[in-house]
């Protein structure tokens, strides 16, 4: 990775965020969540940008989104947990092929990306009545959540996500536009 300065990190960071806005227009709606290609950038971003940014580049999807759909409680936790998505992929990408890293990066959102939306919900629960699930405990309507977002809304997310930016990751690995560390 060649070092960036600020400029240029502020630069890619609103680049990248701006696209990770833009892509949730591509999506599906659905009961519970609409799958969407947001977190593509976010998986490219982590080729050219340090962790911390990338998690910025998360942030930047959640409020994005969140003013343009008005659904901040999903997608606030959603742009926090592609944030860390992010994170993990830069990580991988020292052990594994660009299109790879960004692959299981993408899987990884069934723990970042559903958990923190579930966690969220399960929080809200406690507060108010008309979501709390009669009987269950605390484990079980957190669990209930996690599935009502993961399938098929996060699944389908991935499933794009990954095959759109694992795409681009190898042609621009393959074109020599960006280098593996080893």
């Amino acid at each position: 990775m060649v070092e960036l300065n600020r400029a240029r990190k502020t630069a890619l960071i609103a680049i990248f965020g701006a696209l990770s806005i833009v892509l949730t227009a591509i999506r599906v709606p659905l009961h519970f969540g609409n799958p969407n290609l947001g977190s593509t950038a976010i998986s490219l971003s982590a080729l050219f940008l340090p962790p911390g940014e990338v998690f910025i580049v998360g942030i930047v999807k959640g409020i994005g989104v969140t003013i343009w759909t008005a659904q901040p409680l999903i997608e606030i936790p959603a742009g926090l947990g592609d944030g860390i998505m992010g994170i993990i992929t830069h990580i991988l990408l020292r052990r594994f092929r660009p299109g790879a890293a960004i692959v299981i990066g993408q899987i990884c959102r069934y723990l970042t990306t559903s958990t923190s939306i579930a966690l969220t919900w399960t929080i809200l629960s406690c507060f108010r009545p008309e979501l709390q699930r009669t009987g269950q405990n605390i484990l079980q309507i957190f669990i209930g959540f996690w599935m009502w977002i993961s399938f098929p809304a996060v699944s389908l997310s991935i499933a794009a996500n990954s095959l759109l930016a694992g795409f681009i990751a190898e042609m621009l690995y393959r074109r020599h536009l960006i280098r593996h560390p080893h």
